[in-house]
């Protein structure tokens, strides 16, 4: 179904609630709409993906819980932390009031382990194999909404699913005006307040 939705963003009109001076329209407002999106996930490969959401002690066992954020984590399987050449095999998953052998994409579960492991909070465990590398510059378009210039080499910090890490803006690529994108010649040294750039960012930590 494809709506045609008159809104008014600010003015509030047919976003969350039904406007009177757009009575004209009969169907659902933007929120109404969205909340009737069912989005199918299609796995591209079965490359595992769970973030250490956190770590809780259970009597005396270490239960390591996180969203199953790609592919399939079943019971007796093997994953391992990118990086460190580390191999984990899953003695039993864990999920309230379920008892599955196998979980999926979305997810929430409780992974107990063979042997206890040093993982902490942003730890990122996936399937062996699959070419999943912990990198230290990554490349993004950015929305900077601070009032704050940022400049090249302050540093920041940046949030990435459970993980944490202090960072800083290695190069600005490319600058956009948020209201048109129209691309702006100016000054690459710094970002303003509601620009777009294309940045390189240096991570302190993979």
């Amino acid at each position: 179904v494809v709506y045609t939705i008159p809104v008014s963003a600010i003015n509030g009109e047919n976003i969350v609630s039904r406007s009177s001076g757009l009575n004209f329209y009969k169907g659902p407002v933007l929120w109404e709409a969205l909340e009737a999106l069912h989005i199918k996930r299609e796995e591209k490969n079965n490359t595992a993906i769970l973030p250490v959401q956190d770590v809780y002690d259970v009597k005396g066992q270490k239960i390591y819980v996180g969203r199953i954020e790609a592919g399939k984590v079943r019971s007796g399987c093997e994953l391992f932390l990118p990086g460190t050449g580390r191999k984990l095999h899953v003695e039993r998953i864990m999920k309230f009031q379920e008892n599955r052998e196998e979980y999926e994409t979305g997810d929430s579960v409780g992974l107990l382990l063979e042997k206890s492991q040093m993982l902490k909070r942003g730890d990122i465990l996936c399937t062996p194999g699959e070419g999943i590398l912990p990198v230290r510059h990554i490349r993004a378009t950015i929305l900077w909404l601070s009032k704050y210039q940022l400049g090249v080499g302050e540093r920041i910090t940046i949030h990435c699913l459970t993980q944490e890490t202090d960072c800083a803006i290695c190069q600005i690529y490319r600058k956009m005006n948020s209201s048109d994108l129209s691309i702006m010649e100016d000054d690459k040294c710094q970002i303003n307040e509601l620009e777009v750039c294309d940045v390189e960012i240096g991570l302190e930590s993979p």
